[in-house]
């Protein structure tokens, strides 16, 4: 049972080695060294925007609200008048006559409305403005070049 996680972190330990030394076989940069008498600090005025208050104000807002509406409307349809309906025999024998005055019947229609309501909302408003505030920043006044040790 211990001897998992043993040969676990010999595999870990094995890789970590394996990798720094793939790390330091790198070459390495070439030094830039400063040919400066001193450096002088610069100084610099920027800006940032920092809010300055905040309030609620009511904003107008404008929902379209979806409702489904049910209706029925009639549909007019004639029936026929056949002589005796209960001794047809299948489609060969034919109704020649139709009842005198025509039926209604009720169909159901299911439609969706949508309307557009105005309601209010509170919002956060802020105000920001501007402020100045100074940067240090480290300027040298001679530029820098590389060692003649590193360049080949």
């Amino acid at each position: 049972m211990e001897r998992k996680p043993r040969i676990a972190i010999t595999a870990c330990m094995l890789g970590l080695a394996w990798l720094s030394g793939l790390v330091s076989a790198a070459p390495p940069a070439p030094l830039l060294a400063a040919q400066c008498d001193d450096d002088s600090l610069v100084e610099e005025i920027a800006y940032r925007e920092v809010v300055v208050s905040r309030r609620c104000r009511l904003v107008p807002e404008t929902k379209t609200i979806k409702k489904t509406v049910y209706s029925y409307k009639e549909v007019p349809y004639c029936k026929p008048a056949c002589p005796n309906p209960f001794k047809r025999c299948g489609d060969s024998e034919q109704c020649t006559a139709c009842e005198c005055e025509p039926r209604c019947k009720r169909v159901l229609t299911k439609r969706e409305v949508s309307e557009k309501q105005t309601t209010y909302k509170c919002v956060v408003e802020e105000e920001k403005q501007l402020v100045p505030y100074k940067v240090y920043r480290i300027a040298p006044q001679c530029e820098a070049t590389p060692t003649a040790a590193n360049v080949k």
